[in-house]
């Protein structure tokens, strides 16, 4: 996973959010806005969104247990809907 630091380019945090005061902080592309805070824009980014988290904003929701559980029910079903599609399968599946 490619990061960025503070010291490679100047980062802007999204309004609201504050960030990590070390020194070497991390920021981790987010795209999807997994983190639920730390959010920031690189000054040099044409777009005006908030793509990058912080290391603590980001792995605060990945460590989180609900969330990793919801997220595994998610990949899961969608698994499971493609192999109940599958002409050639005969067993059904079901997702509870």
């Amino acid at each position: 996973m490619a990061y960025l630091t503070s010291q490679q380019r100047r980062a802007l945090p999204e309004k609201g959010n504050d960030l990590p005061k070390e020194k070497n902080t991390n920021f981790f592309f987010d795209e999807q806005h997994v983190a639920n805070f730390g959010r920031a824009r690189l000054e040099t980014d044409k777009e005006p969104s908030f793509v990058y988290a912080s290391g603590p904003g980001l792995w605060k929701k990945v460590n989180d247990r609900v969330w990793q559980w919801e997220r595994c029910r998610f990949i899961n079903a969608r698994r499971l809907a493609q192999w109940n599609n599958d002409p050639e399968n005969d067993v059904p599946y079901k997702f509870t």
